[in-house]
């Protein structure tokens, strides 16, 4: 019989893009020459990259609900798309944020240019809205996200990652599933990494469960 762990405790859920093996190790490369042109003085924690992924939607699921519950809803509303097949996203250079506490995150900003995007983000919006789910979508002002796979802890006093590095950005990445998962906090950062719940094909509605 499945159990639920933590259920007196808030739990972050989220609707995730997880890269493909191939782009996972163009975004493998990214971080390595972020990493070298860091160095070690700055002490920076990384996302494992097992847990490389960006973040569409997160939702606190109520006390009593099963985690199982973001994956119904990341099906129902992929069920109700009707010729979407995948989408692209692309990757600007990675960047520092600085935090309050003076921290940084390492980032790079994620956007997507195709006409299916806004397409999917309100099928998935209503589709958790049908299994009681508030989400809240992670898109910025410009309607960009964010790939976190870093943090410096403060205070930093870098402005911004050194110049004169080059780096291995990746190119267009096509989308075709989506991942449901459980946030989960890394080595006491702000750094979330997730726990795989299920995987959607946007195309024909097979899941994978985990």
């Amino acid at each position: 019989m499945g159990t639920n762990e933590n259920t007196a405790s808030p739990r972050t859920a989220a609707i995730l893009i997880e890269p493909s093996i191939a782009f996972a190790n163009q975004l493998l490369e990214m971080v390595r020459d972020v990493r070298k042109a860091l160095g070690r003085e700055n002490a920076a924690t990384w996302i494992p990259p097992q847990s490389y992924g960006v973040t569409l939607m997160t939702a606190e699921l109520p006390e009593r609900a099963r985690d199982e519950v973001i994956g119904m809803g990341l099906r129902a509303g992929i069920a109700v798309l009707s010729g979407v097949r995948d989408f692209k996203i692309r990757l600007d250079p990675p960047t520092l944020e600085r935090q309050g506490d003076g921290s940084m995150l390492i980032q790079s900003r994620v956007w997507s240019d195709s006409a299916e995007f806004p397409l999917v983000l309100e099928a998935v919006g209503k589709g958790l809205e049908s299994a009681g789910i508030d989400a809240v979508s992670t898109l910025d002002s410009s309607g960009g996200l964010r790939f976190v796979f870093g943090w410096i802890p403060g205070p930093c006093s870098l402005a911004a990652i050194p110049s004169g590095a080059g780096f291995a950005v990746p190119g267009v990445a096509v989308v075709s599933s989506l991942v449901a998962g459980v946030m989960k906090p890394v080595h006491g950062t702000p750094l979330m990494a997730f726990e795989r719940l299920r995987i959607v094909s946007l195309d024909e509605g097979a899941v994978r469960e985990y």
